[in-house]
């Protein structure tokens, strides 16, 4: 358990800088129209199961559904909001069009 939360900031990321857990996908409606959108795909340190859920960035836009996307994933990752590691996850917005 100790090792597990001295390498928990080291798990939350990828090498290239990306957090492990939020992706960005082109998600296609029912329509067949696209939809961009981050999705939280994780296991749930909180509920002890997968939980996977997304945000809209049609909905929310860009900065506002990435917000979303990390206070869900630190939720389930038990980080605590006022964490240097939780100011990195929000300063790790993917570059998106």
């Amino acid at each position: 358990k100790r090792m597990k939360k001295k390498n928990k900031a080291v798990r939350c990321f990828n090498d290239n800088g990306s957090v492990r857990g939020i992706s960005y996908l082109m998600k296609t409606e029912k329509s067949g129209s696209l939809t961009p959108i981050f999705q939280v795909g994780i296991a749930s340190d909180l509920e002890e199961k997968v939980v996977c859920t997304s945000f809209s960035l049609n909905a929310h836009g860009k900065k506002q559904a990435w917000s979303k996307a990390v206070d869900a994933y630190a939720k389930h990752k038990l980080i605590g909001k006022n964490s240097k590691l939780y100011k990195d996850l929000v300063k790790a917005i993917p570059k998106v069009s």
